[in-house]
């Protein structure tokens, strides 16, 4: 689908050994790649399922233009902290966000179980336990055993909710782009208000 026209080699090779090696591959065009791979590799599941891509990107250069453009050296390209549930890769809809943004807004339904997401059945108490993994500090946080699963969850919210305000604030101290923070600030604050 996607049209590499580069006017420069993307990638450089080299024979190590009598065997020809990949030594280097331009970022801008790894980046790209790893879109198309995503998107239509026959074995993919999980987030990417029924994901397509904004045919502005089907051109490499239309995609390294954009991406020139952004905040990406040392961060992951996100779909869906702008227009959460997105399926499309778009220069509207995609922007560069650090790992632990990217990770912290992972929802993994898929593996959590038949309990609300940061609440865990504690056999030992007969009790559930709220907890909520910081991917900041790389480190989960206890919150309490709760009666219920709506409790604990409605705890896990409302901690996961001043994770993403704190969040949001180094973003935009750093100069991230303004629709990120104010979509960080906001994510957590409206399933709060569900929960109530």
């Amino acid at each position: 689908v996607g049209i590499n026209d580069a006017d420069y080699p993307v990638s450089r090779y080299e024979t190590v050994d009598g065997k020809c090696r990949q030594v280097w591959m331009c970022p801008f065009y790894q980046s790209w790649l790893n879109i198309f791979k995503r998107v239509y590799n026959k074995n993919v599941h999980g987030t990417y399922k029924d994901c397509s891509v904004d045919e502005q990107w089907y051109h490499f250069t239309r995609y390294k233009a954009w991406m020139e453009s952004q905040k990406w050296q040392g961060n992951e390209l996100d779909k869906d902290i702008l227009v959460q549930g997105n399926k499309v890769y778009s220069p509207e809809t995609c922007v560069f966000v650090p790992q632990y943004v990217n990770k912290f807004l992972t929802d993994s339904g898929a593996t959590r179980g038949v309990y609300p997401q940061g609440v865990y059945f504690h056999k030992a108490s007969g009790k559930f336990l709220a907890q909520c993994h910081d991917k900041k500090e790389k480190q989960q946080v206890y919150l309490g055993l709760f009666d219920t699963p709506d409790v604990a969850h409605g705890v896990w919210l409302e901690y996961k909710h001043s994770l993403s305000v704190s969040y949001s604030e180094e973003l935009s101290a750093q100069g991230y782009d303004m629709r990120v923070v104010t979509a960080l600030k906001e994510r957590f604050k409206a399933k709060e208000k569900e929960n109530k």
